[in-house]
């Protein structure tokens, strides 16, 4: 028996155990694949889905909530800005002042203590700046990259923080209302469904 949509391609044997799950309550029923494959294709469509990934459920990792926001920004609107001449570089992201989140932005970062340089431009854009002395602190988490999501991070983070992660991606380079996160990066994509579909949410890319 084959179910294909743009979110999977499944082949399965019968008397296969299915877990489904009935889109109007939510509620997780198990099928054998021949009675799945016995209802009509539209109503099939309309009434059941097939989770794509089971959602992770660990306890929180011992990392603070405005680290988890803090990272999110970097990663959405950050870069590492690197000098040749002082054989340096410094961790920098920006927001506008008109942006909704930008007054949460600045408490978050006056929570954490860094103290970074901050500057904000007559279009109201505000560039903060960190100290090379910060740099122990985000090199150790963003292994991988500014624009990835910390690996360790997505293997053993709670729903919870999970969900602050997505949510706060989302601010940052997403458009809630049609749920879509917008990246040229096809790793940090990736990264983006791995964290939605361990919270449960299918996405295509």
């Amino acid at each position: 028996y084959r179910f294909s949509s743009k979110d999977l391609c499944l082949e399965v044997t019968e008397n296969h155990k299915m877990l489904t799950r009935k889109r109007n309550t939510g509620r997780e029923v198990e099928m054998t694949s021949q009675e799945l494959y016995s209802i009509p294709d539209e109503t099939r469509y309309n009434t059941v889905s097939i989770p794509v990934a089971p959602i992770q459920n660990f306890t929180d990792l011992d990392i603070s909530d405005d680290l988890i926001q803090q990272i999110a920004w970097f990663i959405t609107e950050g870069w590492v800005n690197k000098s040749s001449k002082y054989n340096s570089y410094r961790y920098i992201f920006s927001q506008s002042i008109y942006n909704t989140s930008y007054h949460n932005i600045e408490a978050l970062v006056d929570r954490m203590g860094l103290k970074p340089y901050s500057y904000t431009r007559k279009d109201g854009v505000t560039y903060w700046t960190f100290h090379k002395k910060d740099n122990e602190l985000f090199d150790s988490i963003l292994t991988e990259g500014i624009h990835r999501i910390p690996r360790k991070w997505l293997s053993n983070m709670s729903q919870r923080q999970l969900k602050l992660l997505l949510d706060t991606l989302m601010l940052g380079d997403g458009t809630i209302i049609r749920n879509t996160y917008y990246t040229k990066d096809l790793g940090l994509a990736q990264d983006v469904q791995e964290l939605a579909h361990k919270l449960g949410i299918k996405t295509s890319i």
